[in-house]
């Protein structure tokens, strides 16, 4: 939808773009919102919150939404964003063309003069694998940021945002036994507010704490004929976790599917998403993700619940080595720290703590996937480039000071989840994410520490409700994050994959220096591994580039 700067929006152009005119005002409801503490109509709580104090719409509102009013008395139009990032809107803005929305960016494309490759978009992207708001792999396009709101006037052609800071203003203090009960009711009814209407349910039960929980509450709350637990299986005992799940499965009595993919429908479901994906998103969990929510969908689950979210929420400590480097060698001086890197590989490091001062920024060890280093991508782009305007170094700048746990929790919510998201826009199933609830996430917030993190052990609150319902030696062993072996794509069929897309040919648009792509790509092929998530992220772009500046109404234009 553009807006013509200097012009009164027609009601036409409204009602085709899907807005319903409501209490003088024409507005649009993108998402699945919730309300809050009322039974009124969301559409006439909207209007009332817009026409008193916009921002009190997010006390009203909660779960995913967009929501874009248009006023026509002022001739303005102002969009709200929900808090978690689940409902997107992208836009371009210049003084001579206006604005241009879309909650789908290829649609913004196809409608605004601008297509160029932003080299900050791409140098984040090899960096982080991703893209956080408000940037995006294209120059000018933006995408705005989880709870904000955006005010265009239209008569002056003036744009502005404003980030919405909900102020937590919980103090329980209860005794012990009683945040469990709270915890329980309130994870209880935020399932519930987001299931209610389902007639069959399916849970992503990866059986690691988050979703065995979810599981078990939802196995009491709902009928167990109703629920289908999935679990996504793999070959090598390194990744899988499905006899955990199963264990879990069957002690609360739900049907469980263990689903197992065979490499050519991986690759399938490779081509599958970077064809259809607007940016490149290189999360190696977005191939299995994708393969078990079409089988869900297959088995007519009608509303899937997962688990996303909920290591924000009540938080988690990083390793010994993320303390040490945060809370000591980040404070010695780098040139220093390269001398003591230096001394630790001249004596082959017999302590085994060159990790430790091995960085040039402590921001850069916390990175979640182990893309390409700030000085790799400006030899490999020819840019100079800076991350200190990501959504992830200004969050880790701005919550350093907040000590270590929170500023971890500050920097999982920070990190974007197109995992889930982008893969919904290919199946009808609706995804239930009850650990994006205001008030559950206010409660975990304000709980005291000993109940999220103590002696070692994290997430005190949610083993000590999971093991109410399921016992501790069936859930209580060694977990990790739902990992994926995205290596074995790249070597299959002889690394076909990387071979074709890292070819002289793919690479002619010159986005890259070629002799350092085929040095990476060469190293790998001869048995390195440690180079195989920048090669990664290198085909994946690559994989949606070439597909994507093929397309007339995209026509991608290289640097």
């Amino acid at each position: 939808m553009r807006i013509y700067p200097y012009k009164q929006i027609q009601p036409d152009t409204l009602n085709e773009a899907g807005f319903k005119y409501v209490g003088g005002y024409f507005i649009k409801i993108d998402g699945v919102p919730l309300l809050n503490g009322s039974k009124n109509n969301i559409t006439d709580e909207i209007i009332e919150a817009y026409s008193q104090n916009i921002e009190t719409i997010y006390h009203k509102l909660d779960n995913s939404y967009a929501v874009i009013i248009y006023n026509n008395i002022q001739n303005s139009l102002t969009i709200i964003t929900d808090p978690y990032g689940i409902e997107k809107i992208y836009y371009y803005y210049s003084p001579d063309w206006g604005l241009s929305i879309s909650s789908s960016i290829e649609k913004l494309l196809s409608e605004c003069p601008q297509k160029e490759i932003n080299p900050d978009g791409l140098a984040e992207y090899l960096r982080f694998l991703d893209i956080s708001p408000p940037f995006t792999i294209f120059k000018d396009i933006y995408c705005l940021e989880s709870g904000c709101i955006l005010t265009y006037a239209i008569d002056t052609n003036e744009l502005q945002i404003k980030r919405n800071s909900l102020i937590n203003k919980r103090n329980d203090n209860l005794p012990h036994e009683d945040y469990l009960q709270a915890f329980e009711m309130l994870l209880s009814e935020s399932i519930e507010k987001r299931t209610g209407s389902a007639n069959k349910i399916g849970i992503m039960l990866s059986g690691g704490i988050d979703s065995s929980l979810l599981a078990a509450v939802m196995s009491l709350k709902k009928r167990s004929q109703d629920v289908y637990a999935y679990t996504v299986g793999f070959d090598d005992m390194l990744f899988d976790e499905s006899r955990v799940a199963q264990k879990i499965a069957g002690d609360l009595n739900i049907k469980h599917l263990i689903m197992k993919f065979s490499i050519s429908e991986e690759i399938a479901t490779f081509h599958q998403f970077v064809n259809s994906s607007g940016m490149p998103h290189a999360d190696p969990a977005v191939i299995p993700t994708m393969l078990a929510v079409q089988r869900i969908a297959e088995d007519g689950i009608d509303t899937i619940v997962e688990g996303t979210g909920a290591d924000g929420a009540i938080g988690s400590m990083p390793s010994r080595s993320h303390r040490l480097i945060f809370n000591y060698t980040s404070h010695i001086h780098y040139q220093l720290r390269r001398l003591v890197l230096f001394i630790l590989k001249t004596i082959k490091d017999p302590m085994d703590i060159a990790l430790l001062f091995d960085y040039t920024e402590a921001q850069e060890k916390f990175i979640r996937w182990k893309g390409w280093t700030k000085i790799e991508i400006e030899k490999l782009c020819g840019i100079q480039c800076s991350f200190e305007q990501t959504a992830f170094y200004k969050t880790y700048n701005e919550y350093k000071k907040n000590g270590i746990y929170e500023l971890y929790r500050k920097l999982l919510i920070s990190m974007p989840d197109y995992r889930i998201t982008e893969t919904l826009k290919h199946f009808k199933v609706k995804i239930a994410f009850p650990f994006f609830d205001r008030q559950l996430r206010e409660y975990l917030e304000a709980i005291p520490m000993s109940l999220k993190y103590q002696n070692g052990t994290g997430k005190v609150l949610y083993k000590e409700l999971l093991s109410k319902y399921i016992p501790k030696e069936i859930w209580d062993v060694p977990k990790h994050g739902f990992d994926y072996p995205f290596d074995k794509l790249l070597k299959y069929n002889r690394h076909d994959l990387p071979k074709t897309f890292l070819s002289k040919d793919a690479l002619k648009h010159g986005l890259f220096d070629t002799l350092i792509v085929d040095r990476y790509l060469q190293s790998f092929l001869n048995g390195d591994d440690t180079v195989k998530f920048k090669i990664w992220a290198l085909v994946v772009f690559q994989a949606w580039y070439l597909k994507h500046s093929k397309v007339s109404s995209t026509n991608i234009n290289p640097l």
